[in-house]
């Protein structure tokens, strides 16, 4: 099993990183760590986020899964035959929607 970070969305777990450091510095570490967690266990069980709730995204069948004790932070994955790619790490309350309409 693998796990593929599009460069988007290591690009989106160095900046949110950025964020929880200013805000709470000492939960930084914590959140790199949760995401590398949550990461693993999508490996194993791809199915486990539930889909984009954005038809477009969850035609694609892309998924959705809370960063554990980060519950406003998404990791937005496909399943893969082989493991998962993570296309996107934002905070939740964005319009995701949104996000995917932006080339960069």
């Amino acid at each position: 099993m693998t796990i593929r970070f599009r460069p988007r969305a290591t690009a989106d777990v160095y900046e949110l990183l950025d964020v929880v450091a200013e805000h709470r510095p000492r939960s930084a570490e914590a959140f790199a760590r949760r995401v590398q967690e949550a990461c693993g266990l999508l490996e194993r069980f791809p199915l486990l986020g539930g889909l984009v709730p954005v038809d477009e995204l969850a035609a694609l069948g892309m998924r959705a899964h809370p960063v554990p004790r980060f519950p406003n932070h998404l990791i937005l994955y496909l399943p893969l035959p082989d493991g998962i790619e993570v296309v996107r790490v934002v905070d939740g309350r964005r319009d995701l929607a949104e996000l995917f309409d932006d080339p960069g």
